[in-house]
């Protein structure tokens, strides 16, 4: 991919706005979210248990702001003991210091499954918050941002559809196929979406049927996701957040119509 046309995932902030130089897409890769991680063994599963309580948090960060706007507007006392570094957190935690301790879900998921015993301790599966994170961009680029969004958009309506990888080529338009035979046979949402007449690839400056090359290269988002975060990779991190909306979750693709 070429440099001018790279992307970096981001969370967006107000004060990335003004910022010269960079943009930001719409479409949400993966959400993320302030959580908890406790000892296994303590009954510790909701704010109003960790009152009274000591909790790790990381000095400066987002989510020890975060537990301390929660707890605050619950009207919830505890003592927060904060550390310079994520290494020292951890250290302060597994020494039985707090009986909490706070970060972003997925840096929370990594550091148990790091752990010598990841069954000691517990990450609430459901973050306090729901963070975006989106593709950064070089500013000034509408059609690479459009077609950055609606590559993933189109990733996360594959998953919707039943359309992976291993299956695409059924989804596919038959030699001498007719469009009413073809969108009868897979769908209109289908054709839309893969078809090298139908789709609407074009509309990006690609061609019509551009996303069948991406899904049948890489897979839909639900494959994606399990390969680098899911049961398919060293992570093991549940869906969660990025669940597709329909069972459950925030992912949700705009109209590819």
């Amino acid at each position: 991919m070429p440099t001018s046309h790279s992307t970096t995932p981001t969370p967006l902030t107000i004060s990335q706005v003004p910022v010269t130089g960079v943009d930001v897409g719409l479409a949400a890769i993966y959400y993320d979210g302030v959580s908890v991680m406790v000892d296994s063994s303590a009954k510790i599963a909701s704010l109003e248990d960790l009152e009274d309580t000591t909790v790790c948090t990381l000095a400066d960060s987002q989510s020890a702001q975060e537990l301390d706007a929660e707890m605050l507007w619950r009207d919830l006392g505890y003592d927060a003991v904060s550390f310079p570094t994520i290494a020292e957190m951890r250290a302060a935690f597994e020494d039985g210091r707090c009986v909490a301790q706070v970060l972003d879900r997925s840096l929370l998921e990594i550091i148990q499954q790091s752990s010598d015993n990841p069954g000691s301790s517990v990450v609430w599966p459901v973050p306090l918050t729901a963070q975006p994170i989106r593709p950064l961009l070089p500013y000034g680029d509408p059609q690479w941002k459009n077609i950055v969004d609606w590559t993933i958009w189109g990733l996360v309506e594959a998953e919707k559809l039943g359309i992976t990888s291993q299956n695409i080529g059924q989804f596919m338009r038959r030699t001498n196929e007719a469009d009413a035979a073809y969108g009868t046979r897979v769908g209109e949402s289908v054709a839309r979406l893969i078809d090298a007449q139908s789709g609407l690839g074009s509309s990006l400056g690609l061609t019509n049927g551009y996303m069948a090359q991406v899904i049948a290269e890489v897979g839909n988002y639900g494959e994606i996701y399990d390969r680098n975060l899911g049961p398919e990779s060293a992570l093991v991190i549940e869906r969660g957040l990025n669940a597709l909306w329909r069972d459950g979750g925030l992912m949700e693709a705009s109209a590819w119509r």
